[in-house]
């Protein structure tokens, strides 16, 4: 549960979703939690074509 509160919280602060997405994504996390919370964290970081969350580093 508190990953949906989360993930309501994150939606809600993203600047680059206008409201009927950000409506639409806030439904997804209720009606389908889990899935809607998988979902969530893979389109983040595309949807603007930057990632401004965590990232991990491989060293070469």
């Amino acid at each position: 549960m508190g990953s949906v509160v989360w993930g309501v919280f994150d939606v809600i602060r993203d600047d680059r979703l206008d409201h009927t997405a950000t409506a639409l994504w806030v439904l997804l996390l209720f009606v389908v939690p889990l899935f809607g919370i998988i979902a969530w964290l893979y389109a983040r970081p595309r949807l603007g074509g930057q990632s401004d969350g965590l990232s991990l580093r491989t060293r070469l």
